[in-house]
C-alpha cells in the first residue's frame, strides 16, 4: 500500500482512513449520493454524510505518535464555479479513540455552489502530546492524509427552470406539439431560472401528468423530453459564437454556464469543436447523447 504524498514528516498509509459511503440527507432519509444531482438548483442547500472508516491503531503506528497525540478528521468542499471552499463536521481523537467506524456531515448552502461541488475528507495533526519523534509535524494543521476526492456535477442535467403546463391552441406553438422550449441561445447571460420557460401542451395529459406528478409508470415520457431539452440547448449554445469563443465567460447561475456544465458533464474529453462535429450528424449525436445522459437507465 502507497503512502498518499511524500511530505517532510511520516504519514500513515491511504488505507487508515476509508470513505465507506458518501450520502445525502433529504428530509427525515439518507440516499446514496452519486456524481450528480439531477434537479438540483442554486435555492437548494445540499445535506451531506460521509461514513468514515478509521484505524487508529494504523495511524498512530505509522505516524509514530504517542497515545495522547491529538488528531482531527475533518469534512471539506469546494465548488469549481464559484471558487468557493469551506468545511463541514470534524471529531478531534486520540489513540484512546477504538478503530471504526464514525459520520461527518456537512450542509452547504446552494447559492455558494454552481457547475462542481468536490468533497474529501482529511485527517489532520493538532498536537503532538508527549510525542518525541523527530519526524513528526512541525505545525498544528498539517495534513496527514486525504481521500479521494468524490466530484458531483451539478446543474449538468437538470438545473431547473420553469414549466408551465398550457393549451397551445392559444399560442403561437405548432398546436399538437407536445412540448416547446422557450429560450434565447443569443443571449446566453440570462439567468436560467428566469429567461427559459419549458411550456407542455395541456391537450396531451400524459404528458401534463408526466413532468407535473412524478410517476414510475411515466418516466419514459420524462426521459424523452429530458433528451429533447439537452439536445436543444446543446445545439443551439453551439450555433452562438460567443459561446465558442470563450465557455467560461458565463457567471454561475446564467444559461451559458448551466449548459456548459451540461457540455462537460455529458462530453468529458471532448473539445467543444468535436461536439459540434457531432451535431452535425443527428443520428449519431442522439445516440450518444442517449448513452451519456443514460435514457431510459431506470429500466435495467
Amino acid at each position: 500500500m502507497k503512502r498518499v504524498q511524500r511530505r517532510p514528516y511520516l504519514t500513515p498509509l491511504s488505507d487508515r482512513v476509508v470513505i465507506e459511503h458518501w450520502e445525502q440527507q433529504i428530509d427525515d432519509r439518507t440516499a446514496p449520493l452519486g456524481d450528480r444531482l439531477p434537479g438540483w438548483d442554486a435555492g437548494t442547500d445540499i445535506h451531506i454524510r460521509a461514513e468514515v472508516f478509521v484505524n487508529v491503531e494504523g495511524i498512530y503506528q505509522d505516524c509514530r505518535l504517542e497515545r495522547d497525540a491529538l488528531l482531527r478528521l475533518v469534512l471539506l468542499w469546494e465548488s469549481s464555479g464559484t471558487k468557493l471552499h469551506g468545511s463541514g463536521g470534524a471529531v478531534d481523537f486520540t489513540y484512546k479513540a477504538a478503530s471504526g467506524r464514525t459520520a461527518l456531515t456537512a450542509q452547504i448552502d446552494g447559492k455558494l455552489l454552481a457547475d462542481t461541488l468536490t468533497l474529501f475528507v482529511k485527517l489532520l495533526f493538532i498536537s503532538p502530546g508527549t510525542t518525541q519523534h523527530q519526524l513528526v509535524p512541525k505545525l498544528s494543521g498539517s495534513i496527514l492524509l486525504e481521500t479521494p476526492p468524490h466530484k458531483i456535477q451539478l446543474e449538468g442535467d437538470g438545473a431547473r427552470f420553469p414549466i408551465e403546463v398550457i393549451d397551445f391552441t392559444t399560442t403561437s406553438f405548432p398546436h399538437q406539439a407536445g412540448w416547446y422550449l422557450a429560450w434565447d441561445p443569443d443571449d446566453l447571460e440570462q439567468p436560467l431560472l428566469g429567461d427559459v420557460r419549458l411550456y407542455v401542451n395541456s391537450r396531451h395529459p400524459q404528458i401534463a401528468k408526466a413532468v407535473s406528478d412524478i410517476q414510475p409508470e411515466t418516466a419514459g415520457i420524462r426521459e424523452a423530453v429530458r433528451l429533447d431539452l439537452a439536445q436543444t440547448l446543446i445545439r443551439g449554445v453551439l450555433l452562438n459564437p460567443s459561446f465558442l469563443e470563450n465557455p467560461d465567460r458565463y457567471t454561475p447561475g446564467t444559461i451559458g454556464a448551466a449548459v456548459r456544465a451540461m457540455i462537460r458533464l455529458y462530453f468529458d474529453g471532448y473539445t467543444l469543436e468535436s461536439v459540434q462535429q457531432l451535431t452535425r450528424h443527428p443520428h449519431e449525436f442522439s445516440a450518444l447523447l442517449q448513452e451519456k445522459m443514460k435514457i431510459f437507465a431506470y429500466e435495467q
